[in-house]
């Protein structure tokens, strides 16, 4: 394809087929056909063995090593990031891929210096994919399928754009991405919006990536690249986050694959078949049998189906009427597509800092109040908490200054100042650049591994997650928002101490308060230790 640039500026995209060679020193592409017209017969790059790039008719690929593949990741491998997506019938992919050279490394992989952790993280926006189309489906009181007319979304969340592809429905510049897709996943009237399969599969990769890293870091991102996030019923509506994958057959198949069953007969020759065409579903299991769920197959609320259900059910729509048969109906292994590690990669690299470990435990200070605090902007409450001091002003965008903490019988409460005024445009705008790492049970064999804290939770700004990886991924899940208020230089807010599984009484737990801003690139932080006894300390700053 001419690439991605290309159909966003809505030129022509140029398809060449053909296929690669791959030997110790070059690598030759065949070309067999062009639909412009301007290709023809083979190009060759010649390979120096420890060359980290080489480039082939002004695209760029990378050497890496494979990682988290089942195949052979002996050699290092060339990858280029590759995006499509099964259709709906008698349409064609987005932009395929046909990789034939050396198959036990054809699979795109993932390059980063931290990539075990990265994979993890891949794999679960894989699981959340599943997940996500298998809650759209079980939402009684959510999108549905359109009874009459085209599928339409609501202009509050969605606006339609033809410069993408054949047109689709992107992000409104009025609100967040996240909350964009997590409307279309929500409570929705019939007459307010509706949708069919091909849309409900690519909404699952978005719910999927958003529940994998966060609203935070998924409202970074595609702030900047919300032409990357478009829902759309038309085959030609590309999109990077997706790419090929060929499969032999159904065993080939992993968990969040989407994939394409076809019926025996088309719309344009049977228009009475309507719907029942085909369905897009979703893969559910990595294991034998494959399960899938698409959108109203399974019907709302039922379990994942076996592949063969599903075309039982498109057979029966078909012999329910008198069209007589056009094609074999079956799972087309020729147009699965899978989540982009490539893309993934990108999207981690850019919206994830690495900061400095926490220094070991220091000073003592003051004991704690127990009072309950209101979150309305008026710290006149903290007035009988002692804050907890960094007491070093580093000069950075954020610079922690104190510190406070409260525990009542049903919230935590904490309150910070800054060296800075906190603006709406640099805190509303931004709230993931002040962030409260919470070990809530004090044990370092739970939560993220941050120095000598172990995080279970985090609250970015307004924003609380749950760690969900391993110890050393970076994997977090929204939660909720918590109560918040900002006034000056001074934020208080308050956590909800059932969402973060404490009972009512007093808990011992530590907290580290860290940021970076992107501007300065500059990192700060102030740990704190607190007791049952409300009593509390500086840990690190």
């Amino acid at each position: 394809s001419a690439g991605r640039s290309s159909a966003l500026e809505n030129e022509t995209i140029c398809l060449v087929t053909g296929k690669y060679s791959v030997s110790s020193s070059s690598i030759q592409l065949n070309y067999e056909s062009d639909s412009c017209g301007n290709k023809q017969g083979a190009t060759t790059a010649f390979l120096d063995a420890n060359a980290e790039t080489v480039t082939i008719e002004e695209k760029t690929f990378r050497s890496v090593s494979a990682v988290g593949t089942s195949r052979s990741t002996s050699r290092r491998t060339l990858r280029e990031s590759a995006s499509d997506a099964p259709v709906q019938d008698g349409e064609t992919s987005e932009a395929p891929i046909t990789e034939t050279a050396e198959p036990e490394t054809s699979e795109e992989t993932l390059a980063s210096s931290d990539t075990a952790d990265i994979e993890v993280s891949f794999q679960n926006w894989q699981s959340n994919t599943a997940k996500a189309m298998e809650d759209l489906n079980n939402n009684s009181g959510g999108m549905w399928y359109c009874s009459s007319g085209r599928p339409r979304l609501s202009s509050t969340y969605w606006t339609w754009t033809s410069s993408v592809g054949s047109g689709g429905w992107i992000p409104n510049s009025q609100v967040k991405p996240s909350e964009a897709i997590n409307w279309y996943f929500g409570q929705i009237s019939s007459d307010e919006a509706c949708t069919e399969c091909l849309m409900a599969a690519r909404a699952s990769f978005y719910k999927g990536l958003l529940d994998t890293i966060g609203v935070a870091a998924f409202d970074q991102w595609f702030e900047n690249h919300r032409s990357d996030l478009v829902i759309s019923n038309n085959s030609y509506a590309p999109s990077p986050i997706r790419m090929n994958k060929p499969i032999s057959s159904e065993a080939d198949l992993s968990r969040g694959d989407w994939v394409y069953f076809q019926n025996w007969v088309t719309y344009g020759g049977c228009p009475d078949i309507n719907l029942m065409q085909g369905e897009n579903a979703i893969t559910q299991s990595s294991g034998d049998p494959k399960t899938f769920i698409g959108l109203g197959i399974p019907g709302r609320g039922g379990a994942p189906v076996l592949g063969q259900s599903i075309l039982d059910d498109l057979r029966g729509a078909w012999e329910g009427t008198s069209c007589p048969q056009e094609r074999e109906g079956k799972l087309r292994t020729d147009i699965v597509a899978t989540a982009s590690a490539a893309y993934f990669e990108q999207v981690i690299n850019a919206t994830t800092t690495t900061p400095t470990d926490p220094t070991e435990p220091t000073d003592p200070t003051d004991p704690h109040s127990g009072d309950s605090i209101s979150i309305d902007g008026d710290f006149g409450d903290w007035g009988n908490v002692t804050p907890l001091a960094d007491s070093v002003l580093d000069g950075g965008v954020i610079d922690w200054d104190k510190v406070w903490f409260s525990e009542g019988t049903s919230q935590l409460s904490f309150s910070y100042t800054d060296y800075n005024q906190f603006q709406t445009s640099n805190y509303e705008a931004e709230p993931y650049y002040w962030n409260i790492f919470l070990d809530s049970d004090n044990q370092t064999s739970t939560g993220y591994q941050f120095g000598v804290l172990s995080a279970d939770y985090l609250v970015a700004g307004k924003n609380l997650y749950r760690y969900t990886g391993n110890g050393s991924s970076w994997a977090w899940s929204y939660m909720e928002d918590v109560s918040h208020a900002f006034n000056g230089s001074r934020v208080e807010l308050a956590i909800n101490k059932s969402s973060l599984g404490l009972s009512s009484e007093s808990s011992s737990h530590r907290a580290l308060f860290w940021g970076q801003h992107p501007s300065d690139n500059k990192s700060d932080y102030i740990m704190i230790g607190v007791n049952a006894d409300g009593s509390g300390e500086v840990l690190g700053r």
